[in-house]
């Protein structure tokens, strides 16, 4: 996840990246800790994802802003 996040600002200029994970997915939660990110304390909805998965995603942000 790092490396990625950081490909992202350096290559591509990104000033803020954004995660969204599920609320009952612990370990994507803790890799995006690892890799700097802060969870914002809000919770999302993904319309994208099938019926029955769309609610409860964490998001985390890198920078903390």
């Amino acid at each position: 996840m790092v490396l990625v996040r950081d490909w992202a600002v350096d290559e591509l200029g990104l000033r803020t990246i954004e995660i969204l994970s599920h609320r009952d997915n612990r370990p994507s939660q803790r890799v995006a800790e690892r890799a700097g990110f802060v969870d914002t304390g809000e919770l999302c909805t993904i319309t994208r994802m099938p019926p029955g998965r769309q609610e409860g995603y964490k998001r985390y942000t890198w920078p903390d802003t």
